[in-house]
């Protein structure tokens, strides 16, 4: 998903917001975000703050010095500059800083998988892609056991969620 505001770079942060019963989602990259206040704070502290008291003690563990000073080959983020500010520069950080950040997403959320709302069709279209994969590991299965009256069905299958999700 794009950017609302530049249109331009994938967006990163994505807020909903419910004022007088009237539900608003802004979907913005990271430098967008920058010029939004708004966001950076929760309450009476900075996400900064937060995202600093759960990194502090894992940072300061023996051992771990050298890896503060990771960075993202994409971006040049360091791990320092996310507990600093609580925001990453792109999607590769996530799998640059991941061995760091899954413990801290594991405690704050007890799962790292997202199971909050989504814009609305993502959940549909993620269920179609899960299934759609489901069959086509159980095509190879019925082709590698050339059972291809199966491997038939489940084509059609696929064919027919394809036919659906277009």
């Amino acid at each position: 998903m794009l950017c609302n505001e530049c249109g331009k770079n994938q967006a990163t942060i994505h807020t909903i917001q419910y004022v007088n019963g009237v539900k608003s989602e802004m979907h913005l990259c990271a430098e967008c975000a920058k010029n939004h206040p708004e966001l950076k704070t929760f309450g009476l502290f900075s996400s900064a703050d937060v995202f600093k008291s759960f990194f502090n003690n894992m940072l300061n563990e023996p051992g771990l010095a050298e890896e503060v000073t990771l960075t993202c080959k994409t971006c040049g983020e360091s791990l320092d500059d996310f507990t600093r500010t609580g925001l990453l520069g792109c999607p590769e950080c996530y799998d640059t800083f991941r061995d760091r950040l899954i413990p801290v997403l594991q405690r704050t959320h007890g799962n790292v998988q997202h199971a909050g709302e989504a814009p609305e069709g993502v959940e549909e279209k993620a269920k179609n892609r899960k299934k759609l994969s489901q069959l086509k590991e159980k095509l190879s299965e019925a082709i590698a056991k050339e059972d291809f009256e199966q491997a038939a069905k489940l084509r059609d299958k696929i064919n027919a969620l394809k036919e659906k999700g277009e």
